[in-house]
């Protein structure tokens, strides 16, 4: 199979008996439309040998529309859509974002989710799974009940990963004190894609004690029956986790922070961070005294110091002594931006946080350990 990254099917692909499959790849930048080029190139290969669309992607739901349809009207075999991602086993999907698709486009996880809406996942995936049946001459099934996830170990309330179910929009997460009988519904919407390279679900207002979890998968056919049943998970603290796609979990803010959702590719995949400057102020305030914090950042440029403090009042603050973890290995040919994990434990002084900025630096992830409540 020629894998030859062109739009224009090559003559010599077509003449060498070596290769069997000939194969084009269609991206923005070209004059014409991918679905002229796909014509034309099935056109050449007709009565020659076998021609399959490899890639295209990075343009509009209605170009993709009209590229798909052109392979299936024309003698192509069949096309690629660039690119679809699968499921972690660690929980959650792999990622894969794409600095030259516009610095836009992220792989694609089906069945698609909010996170996607820059790039019309949702409504993009759905038209790939009704062209993939037409190709076939088959009419459209209902989508299916999600198969039963698979619920992993948990060791922390705060971290709640599985292995989710092909066609699950979203999960129902439960909790009991018994693994026999008792559940309680603990949220019903959670967005499996919404966090990358990190635990799906974090319990953050499970009281103190012992308590067994499963998890349920869901779409608009219905809902799976429950997982396995892990437990009894041993909660002494809770802890607020805030992955920054907005600002709402903060208490408040000050100065110019911005959450973006671009240059993932440079934060690890991290798909939407609180970008700020050397000023800008967020304050947390939890239920309970702040007992331990992790924080994660990016520097895009030199990196910087950042100040931490805590509060009985949330207006006097003392200084926290953080301990900072920095895994970077180079910018790497992608420019890779410096990672540092900064970490306080055993912390006095009450229920307020506060982070502050001393240069430009993007927030990614802040997770504030505290005393759980009680039943």
């Amino acid at each position: 199979m020629d894998g030859f990254n062109t739009s224009v099917l090559r003559d010599e692909s077509l003449e060498i008996p070596a290769v069997d499959i000939v194969t084009t790849h269609h991206y923005p930048g070209v004059k014409k439309s991918f679905a002229e080029l796909i014509r034309a190139n099935a056109d050449k290969a007709k009565g020659k040998k076998p021609y399959v669309v490899g890639e295209f992607g990075f343009v509009s739901t209605a170009q993709m529309s009209e590229a798909m349809q052109a392979i299936g009207d024309s003698s192509a075999a069949g096309g690629l859509l660039w690119s679809l991602r699968f499921r972690n086993r660690d929980g959650g999907f792999y990622w894969h974002s794409e600095p030259y698709g516009g610095n836009l486009y992220k792989a694609f996880h089906w069945p698609g989710s909010a996170l996607g809406e820059p790039y019309d996942e949702t409504k993009l995936l759905n038209l790939v799974r009704s062209n993939a049946f037409a190709i076939r001459g088959l009419p459209v099934p209902p989508v299916a009940i999600p198969a039963t996830p698979k619920l992993l170990p948990i060791a922390d309330a705060a971290a709640i990963s599985w292995q989710g179910s092909v066609g699950a929009t979203s999960y129902q997460v439960e909790r009991a004190t018994k693994d026999d009988g008792g559940w309680q519904i603990v949220s019903t919407n959670v967005d499996e894609a919404f966090t990358q390279y990190r635990p799906q679900f974090a319990d953050e207002n499970v009281p103190a004690g012992k308590w067994f979890y499963r998890v349920r998968a869901q779409n608009e056919s219905g809902i799976s029956e429950p997982s396995n049943i892990v437990g009894p998970v041993k909660v002494k603290n809770a802890t607020l986790v805030d992955e920054l796609a907005n600002l709402s979990k903060t208490h408040w803010q000050r100065g110019d922070w911005k959450i973006t959702n671009r240059d993932c590719r440079s934060a690890k995949e991290d798909a939407h961070r609180a970008a700020g400057g050397a000023g800008d102020v967020l304050v947390y305030q939890l239920l309970n005294a702040v007992q331990s914090f992790r924080v994660s950042v990016f520097f895009p440029k030199a990196e910087s110091a950042v100040k931490f403090s805590v509060s009985d009042d949330g207006q006097n603050f003392h200084d926290v002594t953080v301990q900072k973890e920095i895994y970077f290995h180079g910018a790497g040919e992608y420019g890779y931006w410096k990672p540092v994990l900064f970490h306080a434990e055993k912390i006095h002084g009450g229920n307020f946080l506060k982070l502050e900025l001393t240069g430009e630096t993007q927030v990614g992830r802040v997770e504030i350990s505290h005393p759980a409540l009680s039943k």
